[in-house]
Protein backbone atom coordinates (compact mmCIF):
# COMPACT_ATOMS: atom_id res chain seq x y z
CA UNK A 1 0.00 0.00 0.00
CA UNK A 2 2.85 2.35 0.78
CA UNK A 3 4.48 1.69 -2.60
CA UNK A 4 1.17 2.38 -4.32
CA UNK A 5 0.79 5.57 -2.28
CA UNK A 6 4.30 6.67 -3.28
CA UNK A 7 3.63 5.96 -6.96
CA UNK A 8 0.24 7.69 -7.11
CA UNK A 9 1.10 10.62 -4.88
CA UNK A 10 -1.60 10.05 -2.27
CA UNK A 11 -5.36 10.11 -2.27
CA UNK A 12 -5.92 13.86 -2.11
CA UNK A 13 -7.37 13.73 1.40
CA UNK A 14 -4.05 14.02 3.16
CA UNK A 15 -0.86 15.63 2.10
CA UNK A 16 2.09 13.42 2.89
CA UNK A 17 5.39 14.60 1.53
CA UNK A 18 8.26 12.49 0.29
CA UNK A 19 9.81 12.56 3.75
CA UNK A 20 6.68 11.08 5.34
CA UNK A 21 6.48 8.33 2.71
CA UNK A 22 10.17 7.56 3.16
CA UNK A 23 9.72 7.33 6.92
CA UNK A 24 6.79 4.94 6.43
CA UNK A 25 8.76 2.72 4.05
CA UNK A 26 11.76 2.63 6.40
CA UNK A 27 9.54 1.96 9.42
CA UNK A 28 7.74 -0.97 7.79
CA UNK A 29 11.04 -2.22 6.36
CA UNK A 30 12.49 -2.33 9.87
CA UNK A 31 9.34 -4.05 11.14
CA UNK A 32 9.59 -6.69 8.40
CA UNK A 33 13.25 -7.28 9.15
CA UNK A 34 12.54 -7.58 12.88
CA UNK A 35 9.72 -10.05 12.21
CA UNK A 36 12.04 -12.21 10.12
CA UNK A 37 14.73 -12.16 12.79
CA UNK A 38 12.23 -13.03 15.53
CA UNK A 39 10.42 -15.80 13.64
CA UNK A 40 13.43 -17.75 12.30
CA UNK A 41 14.85 -20.10 14.90
CA UNK A 42 18.23 -20.58 13.27
CA UNK A 43 21.53 -18.77 13.20
CA UNK A 44 22.16 -15.27 11.92
CA UNK A 45 23.29 -16.55 8.52
CA UNK A 46 19.80 -17.95 7.88
CA UNK A 47 18.13 -14.84 9.24
CA UNK A 48 20.31 -12.58 7.12
CA UNK A 49 19.66 -14.69 4.01
CA UNK A 50 15.91 -14.49 4.66
CA UNK A 51 16.10 -10.70 5.03
CA UNK A 52 18.08 -10.43 1.78
CA UNK A 53 15.51 -12.56 -0.09
CA UNK A 54 12.69 -10.46 1.40
CA UNK A 55 14.44 -7.21 0.41
CA UNK A 56 15.00 -8.52 -3.12
CA UNK A 57 11.28 -9.33 -3.37
CA UNK A 58 10.38 -5.88 -2.08
CA UNK A 59 12.68 -4.28 -4.66
CA UNK A 60 11.14 -6.45 -7.40
CA UNK A 61 7.69 -5.34 -6.26
CA UNK A 62 8.74 -1.68 -6.25
CA UNK A 63 10.25 -2.07 -9.73
CA UNK A 64 7.03 -3.72 -10.90
CA UNK A 65 5.01 -0.78 -9.63
CA UNK A 66 7.44 1.78 -11.03
CA UNK A 67 7.77 0.20 -14.49
CA UNK A 68 4.28 -1.30 -14.79
CA UNK A 69 3.61 0.07 -18.29
CA UNK A 70 6.90 -1.29 -19.64
CA UNK A 71 6.24 -4.69 -18.06
CA UNK A 72 2.66 -4.69 -19.37
CA UNK A 73 3.94 -4.21 -22.93
CA UNK A 74 6.51 -6.99 -22.56
CA UNK A 75 4.10 -9.60 -21.20
CA UNK A 76 1.17 -8.77 -23.46
CA UNK A 77 1.79 -11.94 -25.51
CA UNK A 78 1.50 -14.05 -22.35
CA UNK A 79 -1.76 -12.51 -21.13
CA UNK A 80 -3.56 -15.81 -20.36
CA UNK A 81 -0.57 -17.22 -18.50
CA UNK A 82 -0.16 -14.05 -16.44
CA UNK A 83 -3.88 -14.08 -15.57
CA UNK A 84 -3.59 -17.73 -14.52
CA UNK A 85 -0.58 -17.03 -12.31
CA UNK A 86 -2.40 -14.07 -10.79
CA UNK A 87 -5.48 -16.19 -10.19
CA UNK A 88 -3.56 -19.01 -8.54
CA UNK A 89 -1.61 -16.70 -6.23
CA UNK A 90 -4.39 -16.50 -3.63
CA UNK A 91 -4.97 -20.27 -3.37
CA UNK A 92 -1.20 -20.73 -3.08
CA UNK A 93 -1.16 -18.10 -0.33
CA UNK A 94 -3.92 -19.94 1.52
CA UNK A 95 -2.40 -23.41 1.11
CA UNK A 96 1.33 -22.85 1.37
CA UNK A 97 1.52 -22.61 5.13
CA UNK A 98 -1.14 -25.01 6.37
CA UNK A 99 -0.94 -27.74 3.72
CA UNK A 100 2.74 -27.20 3.03
CA UNK A 101 3.63 -27.52 6.70
CA UNK A 102 1.72 -30.80 7.07
CA UNK A 103 3.13 -32.24 3.85
CA UNK A 104 6.71 -31.30 4.78
CA UNK A 105 6.31 -32.88 8.22
CA UNK A 106 4.81 -36.03 6.65
CA UNK A 107 7.57 -36.30 4.03
CA UNK A 108 10.29 -35.88 6.64
CA UNK A 109 8.64 -38.51 8.83
CA UNK A 110 8.82 -40.88 5.84
CA UNK A 111 12.56 -40.21 5.61
CA UNK A 112 12.74 -38.06 2.47
CA UNK A 113 15.74 -35.78 2.09
CA UNK A 114 15.31 -32.02 2.31
CA UNK A 115 15.50 -31.27 -1.45
CA UNK A 116 13.05 -34.04 -2.33
CA UNK A 117 10.66 -33.02 0.47
CA UNK A 118 10.84 -29.42 -0.78
CA UNK A 119 10.02 -30.33 -4.39
CA UNK A 120 7.25 -32.76 -3.45
CA UNK A 121 5.66 -30.32 -1.01
CA UNK A 122 5.78 -27.53 -3.61
CA UNK A 123 4.16 -29.80 -6.19
CA UNK A 124 1.49 -30.83 -3.68
CA UNK A 125 0.67 -27.24 -2.73
CA UNK A 126 0.63 -26.13 -6.38
CA UNK A 127 -1.55 -29.07 -7.41
CA UNK A 128 -4.01 -28.46 -4.60
CA UNK A 129 -4.08 -24.74 -5.37
CA UNK A 130 -4.77 -25.44 -9.04
CA UNK A 131 -7.62 -27.76 -8.04
CA UNK A 132 -9.05 -25.16 -5.65
CA UNK A 133 -8.90 -22.48 -8.34
CA UNK A 134 -10.59 -24.76 -10.87
CA UNK A 135 -13.32 -25.68 -8.39
CA UNK A 136 -13.87 -22.03 -7.51
CA UNK A 137 -14.31 -21.10 -11.19
CA UNK A 138 -16.81 -23.93 -11.65
CA UNK A 139 -18.81 -22.80 -8.63
CA UNK A 140 -18.78 -19.19 -9.83
CA UNK A 141 -19.94 -20.24 -13.31
CA UNK A 142 -22.74 -22.37 -11.84
CA UNK A 143 -23.91 -19.46 -9.69
CA UNK A 144 -23.76 -17.05 -12.64
CA UNK A 145 -25.84 -19.44 -14.77
CA UNK A 146 -28.49 -19.47 -12.04
CA UNK A 147 -29.09 -15.73 -12.26
CA UNK A 148 -30.14 -13.81 -15.37
CA UNK A 149 -27.66 -11.29 -16.62
CA UNK A 150 -28.95 -7.71 -16.35
CA UNK A 151 -27.82 -6.92 -19.92
CA UNK A 152 -29.82 -9.81 -21.35
CA UNK A 153 -32.95 -8.80 -19.43
CA UNK A 154 -32.68 -5.22 -20.67
CA UNK A 155 -32.24 -6.41 -24.27
CA UNK A 156 -35.42 -8.52 -24.05
CA UNK A 157 -37.42 -5.50 -22.82
CA UNK A 158 -36.27 -3.44 -25.78
CA UNK A 159 -37.66 -5.93 -28.28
Amino acid sequence: MILFLVRNGGDGRSEMGHAGKTVLILFFGCMGTAEIFISIERGYAYKTAAVIVWLMCMCAMAAGIRYNEFIKCKILDYDNFVRYIGGISYPVYLNHYSVGMVVVWWLFSLGFSTPIAFVLSMLCVLGLSMAVMSLEKRIQNAIRRGFPRPEAKRDQMAV
